[in-house]
């Protein structure tokens, strides 16, 4: 997996995808499979799910469902070159994905410099808020080591 600079996980994100441009956004609950790629400035929307898109060809050759269970070597062995001819999805630069649907759209780019500040201004805010609420619990064991002492001893 390739990850590219300034990317924002939110919560709940799962991603998976082969490769990771910079300045995407993955927001609460989306997912994105292991045969996409992403590339920069997209936006992956909450509860949103990319994944690859098979040809027309690997429907045709798939195996019938309804079909008896025992299946033999050369079945087996077709069924795996079927799952790996799945064709990896690249998603280009400014793309939106949004809605219960996965709706695909292309960002214009226009106000690129003002989405840049806005991330940027993101990713300071929560550098500066997540300290503040981390709280070090005390631990439940007793150390058997004496405390530090504040003076020192020549």
């Amino acid at each position: 997996m390739k990850i590219g600079s300034n990317n924002l996980f939110s919560v709940g994100s799962r991603v998976e995808a082969i490769s990771i441009g910079s300045r995407n956004v993955f927001e609460a609950k989306s997912r994105v499979s292991p045969e996409v790629q992403v590339g920069s400035d997209s936006v992956i929307g909450a509860g949103t799910t990319v994944v690859s898109e098979p040809d027309l060809h690997w429907f045709e050759n798939a195996r019938d469902p309804n079909a008896e269970e025992d299946e033999d070597d050369d079945e087996r062995q077709r069924r795996s070159r079927l799952l790996d001819s799945l064709v990896i999805r690249t998603l280009p630069d400014f793309t939106v994905i949004y809605g219960a649907s996965s709706v695909q759209s292309t960002w214009s780019g226009e106000g690129i410099g003002q989405a840049i500040g806005l991330h940027a201004k993101h990713l300071l805010y929560l550098a500066e808020t997540l300290p503040k609420f981390h709280r070090i619990r005390p631990s439940t064991t007793s150390s058997k080591l004496p405390p530090p002492s504040s003076s020192s001893k020549n």
